[in-house]
Order: C-alpha cells, then sequence, then structure tokens
C-alpha cells in the first residue's frame, strides 16, 4: 500500500511539472468550477486544475484519476507536518494528479481545526469530479 501511494506522488509530482511546462501560460481564460465553499476558488484551464484559498488558514487537499481513486483506500491527511499537499492562506496551486486513462478528476480539500482529544480532524470538507479536457 504505501508503496502505491509513493507511486502516486511521484506521478502527480512529475505530472505537476509538465504541465506548468507545456500547458503554464496561465494568463490564458480558464473555466471556473463552482463550489459551495466561498473560501475555496476552483479552475480549470487547458488540463490544468488551478485550487485557490482564499482564506487565513491553510487549505489540505488530494486530487486523483477516477481510475486511480476506484483501487485505493484514501483518507483525508490529519497530521500537518506529514500532509504534503497544502496551500497556505490566500495562495494557489496547480493540482495535477497522474492520468491514468480515465478524463474525470476527483479534487477532494479540507482544513485542520484541532479536536477534543489533541489530534487534528478535517473541517469544511469539499470535493468535485472533474472532466478534463485533455
Amino acid at each position: 500500500m504505501r508503496r502505491t501511494i509513493l507511486l502516486l506522488i511521484l506521478l502527480g509530482a512529475g505530472a505537476c511539472n509538465r504541465a506548468q511546462e507545456n500547458g503554464g501560460d496561465l494568463s490564458l481564460p480558464a473555466s471556473e468550477v463552482p463550489v459551495a465553499d466561498s473560501t475555496v476558488r476552483l479552475l480549470v484551464q487547458r488540463g490544468v486544475i488551478l485550487l485557490a484559498n482564499r482564506d487565513s488558514v491553510p487549505l489540505y487537499y488530494a486530487a486523483y484519476d477516477a481510475a486511480v481513486a476506484a483501487v485505493i483506500e484514501w483518507s483525508p491527511c490529519v497530521v500537518p507536518s506529514d500532509c504534503h499537499e497544502k496551500i497556505p492562506p490566500y495562495a494557489t496551486r496547480v493540482v495535477a494528479p497522474a492520468r491514468s486513462g480515465s478524463d474525470t478528476v476527483l479534487v477532494f480539500w479540507w482544513r485542520l481545526v484541532p479536536g477534543h482529544d489533541g489530534h487534528y480532524v478535517p473541517d469544511r470538507p469539499g470535493h468535485v469530479a472533474l472532466t478534463m479536457p485533455y
């Protein structure tokens, strides 16, 4: 299981770099995806997903190709120091999951708040399924 997650992380990092190099003209028009949380902005542009955090606390996220999401056991990261997919306050990130044959990408986001026992718990979670214009 850990190998699968590590592979997904490495593939996702490579896909993100390729997206920035090959489709990196972020001045092109983007389509905004409506989401219920006004502190999150989601844009799709030439096969690249832009996720913006409009809040004063970090936003954590995960994005998976639908084919990958169907075969992994996923849950939100709840240990801030272990969460690699993090958007600082008032920042934007390029989200580019590794592709594996599906045009659908699942994007999840959440914030972390201290729980009653001192551990963090997800707060204000959201998700969307996107059909990507590859």
